[in-house]
């Protein structure tokens, strides 16, 4: 039932003192506990509550029926369920009522503390049960989640100075503090962040990393972060990064006003959980990763990012993204984004062709060109982005014929070609505007006139060669 899994079945009324029962619990019961201001904990070692529940029949019935109907074996009779779930926890209001009665619920001693209760029933099997009692009553007045976890880590530090005599009590202190973790935008008030999902993730980023340790100001929470950082609370640091990840895979910006701080707490997310991670919790992490880079890469988002920016400086500030971007899916958007805006009705404007001359535009769109081979996208996002910028070069030749003026100006062709060469290779954008060049090159240095030309002085060969070479292209001249 919503997420949580129950190790065993439960078969017998102690079962529903298990810490995973009691996590379930505290879901199943989540109304009436929040009203009450309890935790599934106190509710079962405070027998006063037991009987307040049982005044609240419809509140267990309906516990009940989803449990039953979230049972794992769909072959199980609904109502059978029902009925075997309600007799167990019938039984266990009757065991809670007869083990009060036999005094195994104690209140907590103000004065001598645990230790007393330790000392007084040294030996005695109703042990463990009256020191957990003694915690849940020690609760009683704190009726909120900051003050509890308080109380909870004065009762830890107080049981931890003792040692084993109090073992009974340390695991149920955990088991607590655990289910703060668990209870209803427990994080949230927590930190006090109930209007900044951001807000709340970089408090529990910042729970997980000693190093940023400094920046949590609040002494609660500092206690809280050395607890789950180290091996005392194990199931709390789970339930940290369970929610970091929550947090993570929410279709909602975390920082709404600056993508670049998104990106650093996104950083820092990734940092805190990797630290104390298992194989399941990084695959989880992956997923949100790239369910988030999926969401950040739109218009809506970019737009904004890039609005005023040179086309070199927007494009180099667009394909940063992509080293960030986690999952394929996310980086084929930011490519499918950044050919839109390229092969756009508004992009030759953006290049200013009306107040530039054509060297300086081919310049532009060889610079966008050096900022994609930079890029770490997938190959096939880079040819296909290539493929774009080579459609714009060779519109841009198309209008302007630079290629034809050079060669009309002059009545030397093998001239011609080199000056062909030469614009090529300090210019024009790599891939389709350099092989137009070649193949104007090629013709011109075919005719007639540029063989004699070539035979009465040899080292021009050499000379249209290299140029050739500077263009990574082997030519062959006639």
């Amino acid at each position: 039932v919503a997420n949580e899994v129950v190790r065993e079945v439960c078969v017998a009324p102690t079962d529903l003192l298990r810490a995973d029962v009691r996590l379930l619990i505290g879901r199943l019961l989540e109304r009436w506990l929040t009203r009450e201001h309890l935790l599934p904990g106190e509710l079962m070692m405070r027998p006063d509550m037991i009987e307040r529940l049982d005044e609240a029949p419809h509140e267990i019935s309906l516990a009940i029926q989803k449990a039953a109907v979230a049972r794992p074996d769909r072959s199980e009779n609904l109502h059978v369920v029902s009925r075997r779930l309600t007799d167990l926890v019938e039984q266990f209001f009757r065991q809670v009522m007869k083990d009060s009665r036999a005094g195994r619920f104690v209140r907590y001693p103000t004065e001598a503390g645990l230790a007393a209760i330790a000392q007084q029933y040294a030996g005695d099997a109703g042990l463990d049960q009256r020191l957990c009692s003694a915690v849940a009553d020690k609760m009683r007045t704190e009726r909120d989640l900051r003050s509890k976890l308080r109380c909870l880590m004065e009762l830890w530090d107080e049981a931890s100075a003792i040692g084993s005599s109090l073992e009974a009590a340390l695991r149920f202190i955990r088991e607590m503090v655990t289910e703060v973790c668990h209870s209803p935008n427990a994080f949230a008030v927590l930190i006090g962040s109930r209007q900044s999902i951001g807000a709340e993730a970089l408090g529990l980023a910042r729970l997980l990393l000693p190093d940023r340790a400094a920046e949590i100001n609040d002494e609660l929470l500092e206690r809280f972060s050395e607890g789950v950082r180290s091996a005392s609370w194990p199931l709390a640091r789970r339930a940290v990064i369970a929610r970091l990840i929550e947090v993570l895979a929410m279709p909602r910006r975390l920082v709404a006003t600056s993508l670049e701080d998104e990106l650093a707490l996104m950083r820092l997310i990734a940092d805190a959980v990797a630290r104390f991670a298992d194989a399941g919790e990084l695959e989880s992490l992956t997923e949100a990763f790239a369910r988030r880079s999926r969401f950040l890469v739109s218009a809506h988002t970019l737009d904004p990012w890039v609005a005023g920016l040179p086309p070199r400086e927007k494009l180099a500030r667009l394909l940063t993204l992509g080293p960030q971007l986690v999952g394929p899916a996310a980086r084929l958007r930011l490519s499918q984004h950044v050919s839109q805006w390229l092969s756009g009705p508004n992009f030759l404007d953006e290049l200013q062709v009306r107040e530039v001359n054509i060297f300086q535009q081919l310049q532009i769109l060889r610079g966008l060109g050096e900022e994609l081979d930079k890029a770490k996208l997938e190959s096939t996002l880079v040819d296909s982005l290539s493929g774009v910028l080579d459609g714009l070069a060779l519109q841009v030749l198309a209008i302007s014929r630079p290629f034809d003026r050079i060669a009309g100006a002059t009545s030397d062709p093998v001239k011609a070609a080199a000056a062909i060469l030469t614009l090529a290779a300090r210019d024009l954008p790599q891939g389709a505007c350099q092989a137009e060049a070649l193949t104007k090159a090629r013709e011109l240095l075919r005719r007639p006139e540029a063989r004699r030309i070539i035979a009465a002085a040899p080292q021009l060969a050499a000379e249209l060669a290299q140029l050739g070479q500077n263009l990574n292209v082997q030519m062959r001249l006639a």
